[in-house]
């Protein structure tokens, strides 16, 4: 494989990535071809010490979306981050998948607990007002229904950031033990 052919590789496997970041990454590993091919070195030895276009396009796909994801919040950043770590290799599947869908069935669950509190409660009332003598009893038990699932939700509003950041800086990790197995 050439200089030429490297970076034509390089090029097509960055599509994920704008245009003008992925001239700029290809001109710095032209660059870099450049200087080793001043000092001397051989195309296939720069080739070999870079290591192989896949590998790089896959790490530069991953540290992209790491930044997406620190610049702005969305949904549709981390799941290309996550997608792009898991990319990374098949042992991510199971480590970077595997939390995610823990973190998310347990915040599912408890989101779903905190709207049932908050939206039996006035149903609840409206039956209670009908039929139930002990007004004043149920009308504070549904009262402590809907502030416990107000707290709660609040609660979760906290959670889920503070999951999130926790997320990001999981993946952040997995992302550099996989780039120094790759060295």
């Amino acid at each position: 494989m050439s200089k030429n052919e490297y970076l034509k590789e390089l090029g097509q496997l960055l599509k994920a990535i704008p245009l003008q970041d992925r001239n700029e990454l290809l001109a710095d590993y032209s660059e870099h071809f450049t200087s080793a091919l001043e000092a001397g070195k051989q195309e296939s030895e720069i080739i070999e010490a870079l290591g192989n276009p896949k590998t790089i396009a896959k790490e530069i796909i991953a540290d992209f979306n790491m930044q997406r994801i620190n610049k702005r919040f969305s949904l549709v950043n981390v799941a290309n981050a996550t997608f792009a770590i898991i990319s990374l290799g098949f042992l991510n599947l199971v480590i970077v998948l595997g939390p995610l869908i823990g973190f998310i069935a347990v915040l599912v669950a408890l989101v779903v607990v905190a709207l049932v509190l908050i939206i039996a409660a006035p149903i609840g009332m409206i039956y209670s007002l009908g039929f139930s003598k002990e007004l004043l009893q149920n009308s504070f038990l549904i009262l402590m229904s809907i502030s416990i699932g107000v707290l709660l939700s609040i609660g979760l509003f906290y959670l889920i950031k503070w999951l999130y950041k926790l997320f990001i800086r999981y993946l952040q990790f997995n992302l550099q033990v996989v780039r120094r197995n790759n060295r």
